[in-house]
């Protein structure tokens, strides 16, 4: 019986120590995760800027076709 007991508290600190471990990856998986995103996000607004940044295209007017939605506006 005190054998099972040992075991059992054994196994609880395994599942423990396991638990901590996959949280410190999962930690770790988020931060490059989020590095990669600003990464990106810079990326865009490189490009952005290259290409002269601050354009607004003009909204369509009535009776042409909006390439983006596929719609034509209505008055």
């Amino acid at each position: 019986m005190l054998f099972r007991y040992q075991k059992a508290i054994q196994n609880a600190f395994r599942e423990v120590d396991d638990s901590l471990i996959s949280q410190g990856k999962s930690r770790e998986e988020l931060f490059v995760e989020k590095e990669h995103v600003k990464s990106l996000e810079r990326a865009l607004l490189a490009l952005y800027k290259s290409m002269g940044g601050s354009w607004v295209c003009p909204p369509p007017q009535y009776g042409e076709r909006d390439q983006s939605r596929g719609y034509l506006p209505t008055l």
